[in-house]
């Protein structure tokens, strides 16, 4: 196994290590691993990755995840990440009702745990330094004690990558944080070398990039961008297997890859957790089910639909081909649940809020209102006119006098096989009546838009399930 020094080095080796590494790197090349790579893979691999950001953001990247199955094309490999921003050895915040990590691991059969620690630990400097290597270790010998439904589960540590010098006046230079960053990282190594798992170096191979390439490769010096994460694919690979293996992403493994990824990430990020497991969980019954019936058989028909694209990129990664589209049709079946508005003892009667199904019109509407002197209410939109309209959540006017409007069909959850389109659309009054003519689709596409803003030059800023948003 890797050996490495019993004690911690002092900030000020670890500059001359740095160094003395990057030296190596040069005299070696850009391919050549720091440390030999020891991860051998058995047929059908369940393989979770668990950790922070960098882990994390692999599933919308998928370079890394293409060329490992490309290389292991003959083993039927299934990849689950199950990384959140911010997770440390011991600290992983979720909402009420998520599930313990060992939940999780459980429910992905975890038989190779990929875990991604270092970089948010690094900000403790040298006083944290031993404290972080111990909870490595105490964290690896617990893994080695579980069977997560295929035996106890290999371990690989991956180090944090290095910090990029962008040359962005408005961020860090990244001398300090590699200083930081190399000391988490040997004690990376020795955590592995104490507890007998595969230590993954990236953090040298990737600082050797950063100085080689013209081309910037991370959004802030720390988290890699689209560019950075094409790079790191093959870093990784080697990093953990060693040499060999494919030196380009197929394509069509890549798109696969891509969409198993997509159904995943929504069983296992679904974005309104409270209304599935947390307290909303138990409403909406009407006798026969209730929210968590209905949205976990939903969560259910993806892990189907998830597994059904593992088989497909196990035949393309072997150079078979497959149909343009997945066949969903063996799912499992929607639950289609009964209204609870009107039914024998109605709690919403009892409590002075009578439900009906039968809506009024909008011109109906307008006649109940109630108000002060001196105003007056107008319809300029309503989604008899425009059907798009449904499930408004935000809404702003801009300089021309249009409405704009984020609308949200997907909550509180996207419905697998359905088409993921929430909208922001722009309302146009074209002939000065007061009432709204004209519907156009400014973004469509999206997932929960929850907010947006219109900037002084004509563009807009929104924040989405999954990320920001500009245009």
């Amino acid at each position: 196994m890797n050996r490495c020094l019993l004690g911690l080095p002092s900030a000020a080796h670890i500059k001359s290590l740095i160094a003395t590494w990057t030296i190596a790197a040069m005299v070696m090349g850009p391919s050549a691993p720091a440390e030999a790579a020891e991860l051998e893979l058995r047929d059908g691999e369940h393989i979770c990755l668990v950790g922070n950001a960098l882990g994390e953001r692999l599933q919308h990247n998928n370079e890394w995840e293409s060329l490992l199955h490309q290389r292991f094309a003959d083993k039927s490999l299934v990849v689950r990440n199950l990384c959140f921003p911010g997770d440390e050895p011991q600290d992983r915040i979720r909402s009420q009702n998520f599930g313990s990590p060992d939940d999780h691991l459980k429910h992905s059969s975890a038989s190779v745990i990929v875990y991604f620690f270092g970089y948010n630990e690094s900000f403790a400097d040298e006083a944290g330094v031993s404290k972080f290597r111990q909870q490595i270790i105490d964290l690896v010998n617990d893994t080695k004690s579980k069977d997560y439904g295929k035996g106890a589960p290999q371990v690989v540590l991956v180090s944090p990558i290095a910090f990029e010098n962008t040359g962005d006046p408005n961020l860090p230079n990244g001398e300090a944080h590699n200083v930081r960053l190399a000391m988490y990282t040997e004690a990376l190594r020795q955590a592995a070398d104490e507890t007998d798992v595969v230590f993954a170096d990236v953090f040298t191979p990737t600082q050797k990039l950063f100085e080689d390439s013209d081309a910037r490769l991370t959004l802030n010096g720390c988290h890699l961008n689209a560019d950075g994460y094409a790079a790191f694919g093959p870093i990784l690979n080697q990093a953990i297997f060693g040499d060999g293996g494919p030196t380009s992403v197929d394509p069509k493994v890549l798109a696969e890859i891509n969409d198993k990824n997509f159904h995943w990430w929504h069983r296992y990020r679904a974005v309104n957790g409270f209304s599935i497991y947390g307290g909303r969980g138990k409403a909406g019954s009407d006798g026969t089910y209730n929210n968590t019936d209905v949205m976990e058989r939903e969560r259910a028909i993806l892990d189907q639909m998830a597994a059904i694209r593992d088989a497909r990129i196990w035949k393309l990664a072997a150079g078979q081909s497959v149909p343009d589209e997945a066949d969903d049709s063996n799912t499992l079946p929607f639950i289609t649940p009964k209204t609870n508005v009107g039914i024998p003892n109605d709690p919403n009667v009892k409590r002075g809020k009578l439900g009906s199904l039968d809506y009024r019109t909008a011109a109906e509407q307008q006649k109940l209102f109630k108000l002060a002197d001196g105003f007056e209410i107008q319809l300029v939109a309503s989604e008899e006119q425009f059907p798009e309209l449904a499930n408004p959540v935000a809404l702003n006017f801009d300089n021309q006098g249009r409405l704009w409007v984020a609308t949200m069909p997907s909550y509180p959850h996207w419905k697998p096989k359905t088409k993921l389109d929430d909208k922001i659309l722009i309302l146009e009054d074209s002939d000065g009546d007061g009432d709204a003519d004209v519907c156009k689709t400014f973004m469509g596409g999206l997932h929960q838009p929850t907010g947006f803003e219109l900037t002084a030059d004509g563009g807009l800023h929104c924040r989405t399930a999954r990320h920001p948003c500009r245009a």
